[in-house]
């Protein structure tokens, strides 16, 4: 890899990559604006370039020479040529970038637009690159959206080959798809778990049943989790004896202090746990948790009540449908 990056000077460039389960890290020293780098072959075969932190951009490794073009003030539209996967990269990301240029400075319902145009132009340009593994890989992102049919992906994903079906991210896209075929909806049983609570002991789901249960998948640094605080205690204190709150952290280990302080610092006085693995764990996976917060109202016999990413609307629900009595 050569580039040329204007603005960068003689300042160091990382280079981020898994080998061998393993996180890590390679940094060059750019000179007058350019650098050379051999990249080193990682697991998920994609390495990621750092010029800004924490603006980065991924790069498939291929066998070729790429070459790597833009400005460092805009890190995240570099411009990385030269072999047929990150040509394709490339092109995808200048389009997702426009939009987000757009979006820039305007209210909440023209971003909401400009959020869902781009999803399509995501899924058009997916098809129309299929199969490639650049189209794997945003299958793979895509899985992610609850707007998307669950057939619609299944088809989309078997009109891969074999070869591109069994590469990472196949494997990745593929595990997602079971997962959302399985993921607990209204009327089905919710999946039981045991995690380490922040006070040390092991919980159980279903050690709790009997009562309703709400669980909330949050974290210390989701701003719309912490902003629901204060609705989530005047909940317990409104429905207390009723319903257990279990609070569930998509956290890593070196946040183990910060989410203990957050807990304290907003009186969020019920069940917390996590496994530390962020949204990588089991139970994250089970419950398909893509969006924080993430809220899950069970009943006392385990079956899902309703799944929300607002809490009003889960307010809402036990007030119409009264079903603590």
């Amino acid at each position: 890899m050569t580039g040329e990056i204007k603005g960068i000077g003689d300042t160091p460039i990382q280079f981020r990559y898994i080998q061998t389960g393993i996180n890590k890290i390679d940094t060059v020293v750019a000179k007058g604006d350019r650098f050379r780098y051999v990249a080193q072959k990682p697991d998920d075969g994609m390495f990621d370039i750092f010029i800004k932190n924490p603006a980065w951009r991924g790069v498939w490794f291929e066998a070729g020479n790429l070459t790597v073009s833009g400005n460092i003030d805009k890190p995240e539209q570099l411009k990385i040529k030269g072999t047929k996967e990150n040509d394709l990269l490339t092109a995808y990301n200048q389009t997702k970038w426009a939009y987000r240029q757009k979006a820039i400075g305007q209210s909440a319902e023209v971003v909401e637009k400009l959020n869902e145009e781009q999803k399509l132009k995501t899924w058009a340009f997916m098809k129309l690159n299929t199969p490639s593994v650049t189209s794997m890989y945003l299958l793979n992102g895509l899985t992610k959206d609850p707007s998307l049919t669950i057939e619609d992906l299944d088809t989309a994903f078997h009109e891969f080959p074999p070869q591109i079906r069994e590469s990472y991210f196949g494997k990745k896209a593929e595990e997602r798809i079971e997962i959302i075929k399985n993921q607990p909806v209204r009327g089905k049983r919710a999946p039981d778990f045991k995690l380490v609570s922040s006070k040390g002991d092991s919980v159980q789901l279903s050690q709790h049943l009997g009562k309703y249960v709400l669980l909330d998948f949050w974290g210390h640094w989701c701003g719309p989790c912490i902003r629901s605080m204060p609705e989530l205690r005047a909940f317990r204190e409104k429905y207390k004896g009723e319903v257990t709150m279990i609070g569930i952290g998509a956290e890593w280990g070196e946040d183990k202090e910060t989410w203990l302080k957050t807990i304290e610092k907003h009186q969020a006085n019920w069940i917390h746990l996590t496994d530390f693995q962020f949204d990588r764990g089991e139970v994250m996976k089970a419950y398909n948790i893509s969006e924080f917060p993430t809220y899950f109202l069970i009943d006392q016999k385990g079956v899902v009540v309703a799944r929300e990413n607002n809490f009003r609307a889960i307010e809402k629900i036990v007030t119409e449908t009264k079903v603590f009595r």
